[in-house]
């Protein structure tokens, strides 16, 4: 499984998260520490969040905003150097996000 965001650099991680600020909003976040020690911290979370925005898929559609509540969990592992992050993976189950926004056909269409 590749992740669904890396970055290996601060500006990769910035220019990511700008990508996507604006489709989403009113954000909820609950984080569960798994392990944290030595080299590599990971952790596990759960998003709430609304979409309110445009959402820019990869073949250059948008989606206009749904107004739906939805929810999705995954995982990230941080691995550092020193006391600095230099690398970044998170995992989640992007078309979880596609389904509660209504883009999958549901199993009977």
């Amino acid at each position: 499984m590749d992740p669904a965001l890396a970055a290996s650099s601060l500006g990769e991680l910035v220019a990511e998260f700008d990508r996507r600020d604006q489709a989403f909003s009113d954000i909820e976040l609950e984080v569960a520490p798994l392990d944290v020690g030595g080299d590599y911290a990971c952790a596990e979370w759960s998003v709430t969040m609304t979409h309110s925005g445009p959402l820019a898929l990869a073949g250059g559609e948008v989606v206009e905003p749904t107004g739906a509540r939805i929810t999705v969990n995954g995982a990230t592992v941080a691995e550092f150097r020193g006391d600095r992050i230099c690398s970044l993976r998170q995992y989640w189950d992007e078309l979880a996000v596609f389904e509660q926004i209504g883009l999958m056909a549901d199993d009977g269409a």
